[in-house]
């Protein structure tokens, strides 16, 4: 065996790259995507099932479902006014 000295090792300079990155869909595209995949593949394309699985696993109490119930359909209601 030999003994390395300094002058064995490659010297390693700083090197500094940067990237910059961005997203090609927009957040509201990539959620909404997923969660159209999500309804199909677990829930077979019912949007009740996938409610009813949420409103179960969080333990929604009936006013907290009504109150789910009245911000859709004031979201329905304003996306007809447009």
């Amino acid at each position: 065996m030999s003994k390395k000295s300094a002058k064995d090792y490659p010297i390693r300079s700083p090197l500094i790259t940067r990237f910059q990155y961005y997203p090609l869909v927009s957040k509201k595209e990539y959620s909404k995507s997923r969660l159209h995949e999500m309804l199909s593949n677990y829930f077979g394309n019912s949007f009740r099932e996938l409610i009813s699985f949420f409103a179960k696993e969080n333990n929604l109490s009936l006013n907290e479902l009504e109150e789910l119930i009245q911000d859709v359909q004031q979201d329905i209601d304003k996306n007809k006014n447009k």
